[in-house]
């Protein structure tokens, strides 16, 4: 019973700290709801990648030359494979998280999916071109590389959050960002871990971390990536939400 109340409570102070952080503003509420969207999308057509890929592979060819049909379409089966995986687990992540702050992209992190859907041909991602290990093993390292900071590291952000509320007059406001930004960087931390090898969404859904690592708070209160601005109290007090502007 105590612990129910505890996790209630701490609830009801992250909604009520992010629903004042962005004065219950649309950027919240939208990125929230087309994570959603795209999670519930993704995870129920994940499947579809199967037969989609095969298709690809025997039209395509192996090197998307349209030589090869019968070879193309064995390697489809793999890619089949690849894609649906890496969607389903993208899209559960997207549909679980949909609370969650997340990296500004995935530009250059990882394998990309072909397409946004699972039913359309999109660009067929050629992981040989212009090497195996340029246009692949490099991006599957970054993202490891970001999923083990995220997720092991994770709780830097919490320290770096307060550090910068205290900064800006505002710690309570630190202590909730730092919940929050703690917990949606475990989880995609993880997810990135198990999809290291799968691919994933080129683009991200939803507002971005402030900064581009979790201890990048408590080295500087400079942004790393081109976040939104996060308003403070007395900026929304003062010029309400729609004079703010974002980086």
């Amino acid at each position: 019973m105590t612990r129910r109340l505890t996790a209630i409570f701490v609830l009801m102070v992250f909604l009520s700290f992010s629903t004042t952080v962005y004065a219950a503003a649309d950027n919240l509420l939208d990125g929230m709801a087309k994570k959603a969207e795209r999670g519930v999308v993704n995870s129920l057509t994940a499947l579809w990648e199967f037969p989609m890929q095969i298709y690809k592979g025997f039209k395509n060819g192996v090197n998307n030359d349209g030589e090869n049909k019968l070879l193309g379409g064995l390697v489809g089966i793999c890619d089949g494979v690849k894609h649906s995986l890496g969607r389903g687990i993208s899209g559960l992540t997207d549909l679980v998280g949909f609370w969650a702050a997340n990296p500004t992209d995935n530009e250059g992190i990882g394998l990309p999916l072909d397409a946004k859907y699972s039913w359309e041909e999109g660009d067929p991602y050629n992981p040989f071109d212009p090497s195996f290990a340029e246009a692949s093993l490099v991006p599957m390292k970054k993202k490891f590389m970001r999923g083990a900071g995220n997720t092991f590291l994770c709780l830097a952000e919490l320290p770096g959050q307060i550090t910068k509320g205290i900064k800006e007059e505002d710690p309570f406001l630190g202590l909730a960002k730092g919940i929050w930004y703690t917990g949606s960087r475990a989880l995609h931390g993880i997810s990135e871990l198990l999809t290291v090898c799968l691919p994933a969404p080129k683009d991200q859904m939803g507002l971005a971390f402030d900064q581009e690592w979790p201890w990048d708070a408590l080295q500087s209160a400079d942004y790393t990536q081109k976040a939104p601005q996060v308003p403070t109290r007395d900026i929304i007090k003062t010029t309400g939400v729609k004079n703010i502007s974002t980086k």
